[in-house]
């Protein structure tokens, strides 16, 4: 329960160290059960969005869009910007979809998000054009790459 995870959070956090994946994986899950957790401790769960495991920067990413708190997206924006290039597409999707809940961080970032319109993953174009989408002033600025990526879907 979120209130379970609350009471042992710093023990959890320091999980996120371990060197078995599937512990720093299943500490990262276990800090996403509540907003209020993963925004406290954003910072370490942002960490393992580096880490060499694919699975774990999946779950990182994933946390964060669960705080989906301006403050939280906002202060991490550069390092999940960072995951826009990430090899794994699951991870490249989730990024997007994690700036795109705030629309400030849409329009800050939106040239690395209109390079996601060129995915070779059909789920993280989607994802970049929602995302670009939701904001009058990048559909402005960036309305010909997303005609041209909506015309590349329908051929």
């Amino acid at each position: 329960s979120p209130e379970t995870v609350a009471q042992h959070a710093a023990a959890i956090v320091q999980r996120l160290e371990d060197k078995d994946s599937d512990v720093c994986e299943a500490a990262v899950e276990a800090l996403a059960a509540s907003p209020e957790t993963v925004a406290q401790h954003a910072a370490a769960i942002v960490q393992r969005l580096e880490d060499e495991n694919l699975n774990v920067r999946r779950v990182a990413v994933a946390a964060l869009a669960v705080a989906s708190s301006p403050e939280t997206v906002a202060q991490h924006a550069a390092a999940i910007v960072q995951r826009l290039e990430d090899e794994d597409s699951d991870v490249r999707r989730a990024a997007v979809q994690v700036l795109a809940a705030l629309p400030e961080t849409v329009v800050q970032h939106a040239a690395a998000i209109v390079q996601r319109l060129e995915d070779k993953d059909s789920d993280v174009c989607e994802a970049a054009v929602e995302a670009l989408a939701a904001s009058p002033e990048t559909v402005a600025q960036h309305a010909a790459a997303i005609v041209q990526r909506l015309e590349d879907k329908d051929s």
